[in-house]
């Protein structure tokens, strides 16, 4: 639901001189939508939607559904592309920077991740025997333990 709201729709309450302005904001995909939050302050009255067909629940930049049509975005990916296209370091750089890398990105972040992220073995063993004291310690106790 972006920019600004500049159509409405008049709401009047049949049997009394009441009515509410709603304004009307286009969605990011899809129909535009009403604001009804003025509606009880201004007619008294709660809207009801069975199941919630026709109702947008919250505005999000991240997401779109839509369950009748079978549409499930992540920021305007197509889940099942994400889920058959891209590998485990391409989505955690989609959810850590907003979108999905270009070749370059991907390398530098893959090389970050290398970097950072991967201990020796060795040294997470000497990790769990200097904090534990013992060599023969599970590998939970030892993933438990502190790495410096």
């Amino acid at each position: 639901m972006s920019g600004s709201a500049k159509r409405s729709i008049t709401v009047s309450l049949d049997g009394s001189n009441k009515s509410s302005i709603l304004p009307l904001v286009d969605g990011t995909i899809g129909p535009a939508v009403a604001d009804i939050r003025k509606l009880y302050g201004d007619l008294g009255i709660f809207t009801y939607d069975p199941g919630y067909g026709a109702t947008a629940s919250c505005e999000s930049k991240i997401t779109y559904i839509d369950g009748d049509e079978g549409v499930l975005l992540y920021r305007g990916y197509p889940i099942e592309q994400l889920a058959e296209k891209s590998n485990f370091l391409e989505i955690c750089y989609l959810l850590l920077n907003g979108d999905l890398p270009n070749a370059k990105q991907r390398e530098e972040f893959e090389l970050a991740r290398g970097l950072c992220c991967c201990r020796p073995l060795e040294r997470l063993r000497g990790v769990g025997q200097r904090h534990l004291g013992a060599a023969n310690r599970g590998p939970r106790i030892v993933q438990h333990s502190p790495v410096q």
